[in-house]
């Protein structure tokens, strides 16, 4: 029987090959600028913590971006700006290849400036080439399966990160100097392309159905939306609380005393936990809704920044302890993508007018993810010397930090319980038909 290009079968048909994408960039993402390997990598050159945040803020800061690329996006198409970015910014990190070479002959004004052209070059390749996927991500992947679709990414993901933190850990634990971290990078980068590669397969989306309309009355209908503007406020709280984490690893080589190669098989915990948890949220949220995972995860995720506040320092209990925080970290985590998922995709952005509502909703997250790490590191860098203890319980700037996002993720979870959930409808094929059914209604 012959499939016909574009149909639902045709779209499942393609997922694997959307699934080899996301594992290579996932060990792209961990040997780069999303694992413990670059921050850990910064401070070896020796950089303050403030010039860390400031460096990572650019990343979600060129969200904005999104409100002015967005149309344009669509009308070169949405794949095919997503694959061209993605190939951009691997070639983009591939310059920090360099820094091992420049560390003993420029000044650290000379290193941190070129750090920070390299940080945005890709920061901006990357805002752009979100910006394309999330709107593209909503069509290619058939609504009925989207909750079983993002927790088999994440086990696959998943199992790529645990893969590339292990060979990580095993490179830094081969003594010292700045070529552990360079060689790491390249192999992050030899991936990124691959996983470009395997776009190449996947379907694209609908032509010519999204670059006709204009952007900002459609930006200014999004904004409109009681649901959507509750969904951003949450979006906000929960993101300040994931951005701190990119501090965890410095927090356990300054106060737990943990080793690099300690701090980067740690994360394979989270991993595990994630990994364990992925399908079961995801076969939750598709036959309850996002309800009941979005109360378990937050909960969850609010709970987590404590048991960095009871770790012991330097005791022989301290790295299983902190095996425990992070597995929880990423069961909450897991969570938390999927009540994205079918919020965002399912529940709440009409597929008529996804693009405003994504560009909208890229660059806001971008804001307030841009803004957390960098206060997150004057804070830090402030208030470095401030310890006390009070029996089991160790208050020092990283734990004020990491306690006041638990407060924020608990805070989160009263907007989003305010979205209005489509009565009746229990899964994401259910939701996503009733969507379909009223914007068929309205365009006729």
């Amino acid at each position: 029987m012959r499939v016909v290009p574009g149909s639902e079968e045709d779209k499942r048909r393609r997922l694997p090959w959307s699934l080899a994408h996301y594992a290579f960039n996932a060990i792209f993402s961990q040997c780069t600028f999303f694992g413990p390997v670059v921050p850990l990598f910064l401070a070896e050159l020796g950089m303050a913590k403030n010039r860390i945040g400031l460096l990572f803020s650019l990343l979600p800061f060129s969200g904005l971006l999104a409100l002015v690329v967005a149309r344009r996006a669509a009308a070169f198409g949405l794949k095919r700006t997503y694959a061209l970015c993605w190939a951009a910014r691997s070639t983009a990190t591939a310059a920090l290849l360099l820094v091992p070479w420049a560390a003993s002959r420029w000044s650290p004004e000379a290193l941190f400036a070129y750090i920070g052209v390299v940080v945005a070059l890709f920061a901006l390749c990357r805002a752009v080439g979100e910006t394309a996927f999330f709107p593209w991500f909503q069509e290619v992947v058939p609504p009925a399966i989207r909750g079983q679709f993002t927790a088999l990414s994440n086990i696959t993901e998943t199992s790529a990160s645990c893969a590339a933190l292990v060979v990580a850990g095993y490179v830094l634990g081969q003594g010292g100097g700045l070529e552990r971290f360079a060689l790491l990078i390249g192999i992050g980068v030899a991936f990124g392309y691959l996983s470009v590669a395997c776009l190449w397969p996947t379907p694209a989306e609908t032509p010519g159905q999204d670059s006709q309309a204009a952007l900002w009355p459609g930006i200014r209908a999004a904004l409109g939306n009681r649901d959507f503007r509750l969904l951003l406020g949450g979006v906000a709280l929960v993101t300040i609380n994931i951005q701190q984490g990119a501090f965890v690893p410095l927090f356990l080589r300054e106060h737990a005393g943990f080793d690099e190669r300690q701090i980067v098989l740690l994360q394979t915990s989270y991993f595990a936990g994630i990994i364990l948890s992925s399908y079961g949220w995801g076969w939750l949220a598709d036959r309850r809704g996002p309800g009941p995972v979005m109360r378990a995860g937050l909960g969850l995720m609010a709970l987590a920044p404590l048991g960095w506040a009871l770790l012991p320092y330097h005791h022989p209990w301290s790295y299983v302890l902190a095996l425990a925080v992070v597995f929880v970290g990423g069961v909450a985590m897991v969570s938390w993508y999927v009540v994205m998922s079918q919020l965002l995709f399912v529940q709440v952005v009409p597929p008529a007018q996804r693009i405003e509502y994504m560009a909208v909703f890229y660059a806001w997250a971008g804001l307030v993810g841009g803004c957390s790490p960098l206060l997150a590191g004057q804070l830090l860098e402030r208030y470095r010397d401030f310890h006390l203890q009070w029996g089991a319980l160790h208050l020092n700037a990283y734990t004020l930090l990491f306690l006041g996002g638990g407060v924020l993720a608990t805070c989160s979870l009263a907007l989003l319980c305010r979205i209005q959930l489509r009565p009746g409808e229990k899964d994401g094929r259910a939701a996503w038909q009733g969507q379909a059914a009223a914007t068929g209604a309205e365009a006729g």
